[in-house]
């Protein structure tokens, strides 16, 4: 069996890949694959090549454009892929990666081709956002409407990650293709990994791309407010960073007196380093706008670390009362939340151990198991049909 995976919106600035949840979790669906027996492939961008590289991903890869973030490479991006997509007649299974149009339109125009299109739906987003110009949102909106549009007409089963998720996609019409999957972690290697003692060097860590809507802003702030009643709390803030936007994060910093308190650095790409860093800090914070899932909260409770989080309606249901809920842009009551943590050593161990407990249930080997079995009971009832 082989099965094409296509990733086409990852991109690069200054040869750093930028890396999300969305990457994380095909890219550890694929390697499981692989394990089992299937020869996987990869169509995304030089970028995107690189960082499934990095990521020990071993496939056959089809590169469609640089993926270096500029105007004309997204231009040329979406142009290849709905006019001159750089693979012809695949007979394996298709699987894009996203609901967004340059991962769909290369499935619908393969799938004439091929006995069955996975489409993944991480998020169906609304035509405003928080944190996010009109013209973005609006850009954006479109491009995930358009790729819904192809995974409606074509697509054979529909992979909506996320309970909610998928109840959306029923509301708006989309039939019994669609299934409810999940994101993970790998939970052995992090209990390996999370039994080695540490030493505590942060009071907390904030762990995603820094983005306005993954609350890179309120983080700073929110810890300002922490600050002021504990002098020598300590922030690491680690993932890639647009220039613009580092300039505003290191200039918040200054500007608040805080270049004692709060640390930065970029993406962490080596895994083991990146749960050792969890385990370093007593807590993760993300103050987040916008989530459909969250893997690192997920990795940081598989390490035996509390996570305080926004309450947002798309990851209640998967999280319930194994983190700690804020109300949504409140950066005070967030704070308020940081400092009980920290002064509570027994309730941060508690959290941690019902966390770990927690997430044994979201191992990436069983999501990939399970995926792999409806994709291969597919084509066994499809080829009974044909009979």
């Amino acid at each position: 069996m082989e099965a094409l995976f296509i990733a086409n919106g990852i991109t690069a600035e200054s040869g750093v890949q930028v890396i999300g949840g969305g990457e994380v979790r095909f890219i550890e669906i694929a390697k499981r694959w692989s394990k089992r027996g299937v020869k996987v492939h990869v169509l995304t961008t030089q970028a995107g090549k690189e960082l499934c590289e990095k990521l020990s991903l071993r496939a056959e890869f089809h590169v469609i454009s640089a993926g270096n973030g500029t105007a004309l490479d997204y231009a040329m991006t979406f142009l290849k892929s709905r006019f001159a997509v750089p693979v012809r007649d695949f007979d394996g299974v298709l699987y894009s990666t996203t609901e967004h149009l340059y991962d769909c339109a290369p499935a619908f125009k393969l799938r004439r081709t091929s006995p069955l299109w996975v489409a993944v739906v991480h998020w169906v987003a609304s035509p405003t956002r928080k944190m996010v110009g009109v013209v973005p949102s609006l850009v954006f909106y479109l491009n995930q409407r358009m790729g819904l549009r192809y995974v409606r007409s074509r697509a054979d089963l529909i992979f909506a990650v996320s309970g909610v998720v998928a109840e959306r996609l029923k509301r708006m019409g989309f039939d019994k293709r669609v299934r409810a999957v999940a994101c993970g972690v790998d939970y052995d290697r992090i209990r390996e990994i999370s039994r080695r003692n540490v030493e505590k060097h942060y009071d907390a860590i904030y762990m995603k791309r820094f983005y306005p809507t993954k609350g890179i802003f309120d983080a700073v702030e929110i810890w300002d407010y922490v600050v002021r009643e504990r002098k020598d709390a300590k922030l690491l803030l680690v993932g890639f960073a647009p220039k613009n936007v580092l300039k505003k994060v290191l200039s918040m910093i200054r500007d608040l007196g805080l270049e004692e308190n709060i640390s930065v650095r970029g993406p962490v790409y080596e895994f083991e380093e990146k749960i050792s860093l969890l385990r370093t800090s007593r807590m993760l914070i993300l103050p987040s706008y916008e989530e459909n899932w969250g893997i690192v909260i997920g990795e940081a409770l598989a390490a035996g670390i509390p996570v305080v989080v926004y309450d947002l309606p798309d990851i209640r249901p998967i999280w319930e009362n194994n983190v700690i809920w804020c109300p949504l842009g409140d950066k005070k009551s967030f704070s308020m939340e940081v400092l009980r943590l920290l002064r509570d050593e027994e309730l941060r161990e508690e959290l941690g151990e019902r966390g770990a407990e927690f997430m044994r249930k979201y191992s990436w080997d069983s999501i990939a198991e399970r995926e792999l079995k409806l994709v291969k009971d597919y084509l066994r009832r499809d080829s009974y049909n044909e009979r």
